[in-house]
């Protein structure tokens, strides 16, 4: 997408001619007839644009160097694009809380799910199942179902470990719900823990020194 300071131009090729009409309502679209490069490229020399800011954890090295090809302005990495959607509106605010409420939802029945002898593989697939039935298009990211002493691994995606009766279960989520994520986690025990494992869970943290350390 082009941004200039009188228009918004979406590139896309031809397999998506159809959808942008129904997505794509409050800026002007632009059907390739070459590549994505070339075609920003051509924008940006017709808007005469000198200058022109990136997001730069998006762009890739290669990406970049096709489109230096075809425009002789300056390229500075930009932050503006995720500065200004740190701020929701209404509309926003509204379709978080419902793709929150998918989780609640299915979370409620959570005792179903996470049972002893039962795969954590399995049962991240149940809870992805169980949100598709509500709605919404997709894990935000790989469910994390940790158990046992993988609870302890900052990302420990489901594994075919078999989760075992009094082991905590780092339950990690998310859901899409029109292009916005959700991100929950939670710490479960499969029945009664041992006290040892009750008092690391019942910590409080303590306040960060100088030094870095806790």
């Amino acid at each position: 997408m082009l941004v200039t300071g009188g228009s918004a131009t979406f590139f896309t090729d031809f397999r998506y001619a159809d959808q942008v009409k129904e997505e794509v309502k409050s800026m002007k679209c632009k059907i390739a007839t070459t590549t994505l490069a070339e075609e920003l490229g051509k924008g940006i020399t017709a808007a005469k644009a000198k200058r022109v800011g990136f997001e730069d954890r998006h762009v890739t090295v290669n990406l970049m160097a096709q489109l230096k090809k075809f425009t002789k302005a300056h390229w500075s990495p930009s932050g503006v694009v995720e500065e200004l959607r740190i701020i929701k509106d209404e509309t926003e605010i509204a379709l978080l809380e419902k793709n929150f409420g998918f989780l609640e939802k299915v979370f409620s029945g959570i005792g179903e799910i996470l049972l002893p002898g039962r795969k954590e593989t399995d049962a991240a697939a149940e809870l992805e199942y169980r949100l598709k039935l509500l709605g919404g298009e997709k894990a935000a990211f790989d469910f994390i179902i940790a158990s046992g002493a993988r609870s302890a691994l900052p990302h420990g995606v489901a594994s075919g470990k078999k989760m075992k009766k009094g082991e905590p279960v780092i339950v990690d989520w998310g859901w899409v719900l029109e292009g916005y994520h959700s991100d929950n986690t939670r710490t479960i025990f499969l029945g009664k823990p041992k006290p040892k494992l009750r008092k690391i869970f019942d910590c409080k943290s303590r306040p960060r020194n100088p030094a870095g350390g806790y």
